[in-house]
Order: C-alpha cells, then sequence, then structure tokens
C-alpha cells in the first residue's frame, strides 16, 4: 500500500489517478487487517 501511496522511488503518486489513490487511502486498514488474517491462516 504505501508503494501506491507514498512512493517507493519506481512509482509516484502521481503516476495514479487521484480516485485510485483515495481509493487505496480509504481501504488501507481494512486491507492490512485481511493482510494479517491471511499471514496467521499460513502458520
Amino acid at each position: 500500500m504505501w508503494i501506491v501511496l507514498e512512493s517507493d522511488g519506481r512509482t509516484k503518486p502521481e503516476h495514479f489517478r487521484p480516485d485510485v489513490l483515495k481509493a487505496f487511502e480509504l481501504a488501507q486498514l481494512e486491507m492490512c487487517r485481511i493482510f494479517e488474517s491471511f499471514k496467521d491462516a499460513e502458520q
């Protein structure tokens, strides 16, 4: 998520449409929760 929202040196937020960035920003916490729930399931 941070790559899209903040940059990693290869991609920048300006590369994305503003509405796409906003959608990622709004979904960030929920996506992190989902990621963490799958991480626990793999162990």
